[in-house]
């Protein structure tokens, strides 16, 4: 934040400066720390969703390339395997979707957090929270509506139910509301500290 901007002397008032969220507030870097690049990876960082996504990406990109490779190289395609990465492409959006909501990176419009004073723009990322844990509970409730309708249904090309489809997707909406949950509780507690005389 530059020391001309409306809010800039107010940053750190009130907060504990060890707390991230206030760090990110202040730094303008709420949902990503540029420092994060450079420290050795360890495992206990990641969530067990990173895993799941990571391992349906491999999944994903092994499928294509057999796609590529029959239908280019060996000019006989094999049918499935279009619709099938089709489904785990979903599949990579919606489990990496609970990636995101985790780390707190999900694209937003940052207008309010760089021009409000700091407690001011607190107790917004908690009034946001809210309507995003209110959309993903919403979001569980209509995904598990559309399994229920499709889990009797077959995929096109192989004699799989499209539950293997739309389940992933109503579990992902769930661990979204839930790391929404968690998210929800850190920004009010941090709002909360600024509040605080």
């Amino acid at each position: 934040m530059s020391p001309n901007a409306p809010g800039a002397g107010k940053a750190g008032s009130g907060g504990d400066p060890s707390d991230p969220a206030a760090a990110a507030l202040e730094s303008g870097t709420l949902g990503h720390d540029p420092t994060d690049d450079d420290r050795p990876v360890r495992w206990r960082d990641h969530g067990p969703e990173d895993f799941v996504v990571f391992a349906v990406f491999w999944v994903l990109a092994v499928v294509v390339f057999v796609q590529f490779f029959t239908r280019y190289v060996m000019n006989d395609a094999l049918g499935w395997t279009e619709e099938i990465a089709r489904y785990l492409l979903i599949g990579t959006g919606f489990i990496g979707s609970v990636m995101a909501v985790r780390r707190d990176s999900h694209i937003r419009v940052e207008l309010l957090d760089r021009w409000l004073p700091v407690g001011a723009a607190r107790r917004v990322r908690v009034v946001v929270d809210l309507a995003c844990v209110a959309f993903f509970a919403w979001g569980t409730v209509l995904a598990w509506q559309v399994f229920e309708l499709t889990r009797r249904q077959n995929m096109i090309s192989l004699d799989l139910s499209k539950g293997w489809i739309y389940g992933p997707v109503v579990a992902a909406f769930a661990a979204m509301t839930v790391r929404g949950v968690v998210l929800l509780a850190r920004h009010r507690r941090a709002a909360g500290r600024s509040a605080a005389p």
